[in-house]
């Protein structure tokens, strides 16, 4: 009888233990799927994943989208929000800046820094350029350096081709920006 008693405590030992395992398998499933989950939900709720790919660069992309979504967020607004393209009246004309070149950022196709990763180098292109650039459907406003106040809009005469392009405040970006998270 004793030794029926040792052997149904080893019993439950051993379902208790094999309980144990199970259960531990589930979470590490369930965890695995829950953050499978949320990096699937991440990566749809942004607008513009090619852009911003196109802009970091893949491996920087797959790192920020893990380690600081709220960057990626930000970059993807200031995608689709960062400026507006008017008609330059007259009354105005004086008052803002003339951009006669636009700096542009492109990957540099023949340099390489470290492990097959590429720079970025600058081009300056003329206005009239940026807006022939402007109707591509592969247009990307990361790539141009214009100059973001913190709290109000900035306004360029784009060189003499009678058009203003407005860009907002990074006040703006971010606003939106956290209305997403």
């Amino acid at each position: 009888m004793k030794t029926m008693h040792l052997s149904s405590t080893k019993l439950t030992l051993m379902i208790f233990d094999l309980s144990s395992q199970i259960v531990r398998r589930f979470t590490i499933a369930f965890t695995i799927v829950l953050l499978g989950m949320t990096n699937a939900f991440s990566q749809s709720s942004i607008e513009n994943p090619n852009k911003l790919m196109d802009f970091l660069g893949q491996e920087k992309f797959n790192e920020l989208i893990n380690s600081n979504p709220s960057y990626i967020s930000f970059l993807d607004v200031k995608c689709s929000s960062l400026f507006a393209i008017t008609e330059l009246s007259s009354e105005k004309s004086q008052v803002y800046l003339t951009l006669n070149e636009i700096e542009k950022y492109i990957w540099e196709p023949n340099t390489k820094v470290g492990e097959g990763v590429h720079r970025k180098i600058a081009v300056i292109i003329s206005p009239s350029q940026f807006l022939i650039e402007l109707t591509s459907p592969d247009f990307n406003i990361l790539e141009y350096s214009f100059k973001q106040d913190s709290q109000e809009n900035k306004y360029y005469v784009l060189g003499n081709t009678g058009k203003v392009i407005l860009i907002r405040p990074v006040s703006f970006i971010t606003k939106v920006a956290n209305s997403r998270l």
